[in-house]
């Protein structure tokens, strides 16, 4: 009698493995709702714009001199819900005469910074990575990785863009590349779970042109809840270039006092 009970057992043992090996085979639907649903992202939450004001670690150290006052913000960033983004230069303070090219500098620089980072927080927090890859993409898929790839054109310019993620829709790689420029970029995101979301804490970019690495910097996130939704408190930048051989430039970008669903008038300039 225990010898027939010990056979049934292992006959649905047996049978029960069949079935889960038929279950994990690879879904594109399925993977593409991972890809919809496990990213925390702004566009995900319920709010209809945000706004927040923007400084940066170089521009304090400005401030205290110009102004005795660190807390001077020159840009407001402005998020209009699924995916508009602004920004904006605002007033500052009287300052003398020796002090405007180098505030003129600094704010250029600080413009030409966000609208870099802004790309990549496009991608993987305000819009998330679902709703960047167009009709046109290919998936291949293997036993540890799925590529989704497509080619878009950016101001006149074919551009190529590869993702590697694994089963699960997270984000290993990004790999894009310029043929008409001989330029490619490789982009490394990290992930940290928020709940049951994945919060982009960072990536890491290099970029190449040709075969020669042109240059190189990390980028790491500082988050903190704001109306109970997770905004990014600082953004910290550590670059290296090669006609810069042996130096890590830092900066720290800062963004502060968000406000959400704000009756917005925006005048847009070309």
């Amino acid at each position: 009698m225990c010898r027939y009970r010990l056979v049934i057992i292992l006959l649905w043992v047996v049978s029960s493995g069949n079935l889960m090996g038929q279950e994990d085979t690879f879904n594109e639907k399925r993977f593409f709702q991972n890809l919809q649903d496990s990213y925390y992202t702004l566009a995900g939450t319920s709010k209809e714009n945000l706004t927040a004001l923007v400084t940066s670690a170089k521009m304090e150290v400005f401030a205290d001199s110009a102004w005795a006052n660190r807390e001077v913000f020159p840009l407001q960033f402005i998020w209009v819900n699924p995916g508009k983004l602004y920004l904006s230069e605002k007033g500052v303070p009287t300052m003398e005469d020796a002090y405007a090219e180098q505030y003129g500098m600094l704010v250029s620089a600080l413009k030409q910074q966000m609208k870099g980072i802004l790309i990549d927080l496009q991608r993987f927090y305000i819009n998330g990575l679902y709703r960047t890859i167009p009709d046109n993409y290919q998936l291949t898929h293997d036993e540890r990785f799925v590529k989704v790839d497509y080619s878009t054109d950016i101001g006149g310019q074919t551009t190529n863009v590869y993702h590697t993620f694994g089963h699960n829709g997270l984000c290993l790689r990004i790999d894009i590349q310029y043929p008409q420029q001989n330029k490619s970029l490789t982009i490394l995101p990290e992930f940290r779970t928020i709940k049951t979301k994945w919060l982009c804490e960072g990536w890491m970019v290099q970029t190449k042109i040709g075969d020669e690495v042109e240059s190189g910097f990390q980028l790491t996130i500082e988050w903190m809840q704001s109306d109970e939704i997770w905004v990014p408190q600082d953004i910290v930048l550590s670059v290296q270039k090669k006609s810069k051989m042996g130096r890590t430039f830092f900066d720290q970008i800062k963004l502060r006092n968000y406000l959400f669903n704000q009756s917005l008038q925006l005048q847009i300039k070309n």
